[in-house]
């Protein structure tokens, strides 16, 4: 008996969710959900073109700091290339060699140079 009472209430549950249910789905009915998404796709497009608007630059002159870069790195090049290109400056003028030979160094100084010689050589 308890079984059954309990069976035709929660019946009578079912019904009432049923019955809100229909009542619900009537007010609101499917045309009214596909125009509320329909509007919220609309304004979802209308914010990404806000963004896509906002994200151009404000001067269309502007470029990138890459191709500025590139740019004078090409412009470096010509100037160093033309640098090398330029004629020679005029020929610097250097002293004359000595016609005579040097003078012999005294044995110490020979013996002093051979030792450092033998030094650089030991490194």
């Amino acid at each position: 008996l308890e079984s059954a009472s309990q069976n035709a209430e929660t019946f009578k549950a079912m019904q009432a969710g049923t019955n809100t249910m229909k009542k619900i789905r009537t007010d609101v009915g499917i045309d009214a959900v596909d125009n509320v998404m329909d509007e919220i796709k609309e304004e979802m497009d209308m914010a990404s073109e806000i963004n896509n608007a906002i994200a151009q630059p404000v001067d269309p002159l502007l470029t990138d700091e890459d191709e500025l870069l590139a740019e004078l790195n090409e412009l470096e090049t010509a100037d160093l290339e033309a640098e090398l290109l330029k004629p020679a400056p005029t020929p610097i003028s250097l002293p004359q060699v000595p016609a005579s030979k040097l003078p012999a160094l005294a044995k110490d100084e020979e013996d002093d140079l051979k030792k450092l010689e033998a030094e650089l050589a030991g490194l």
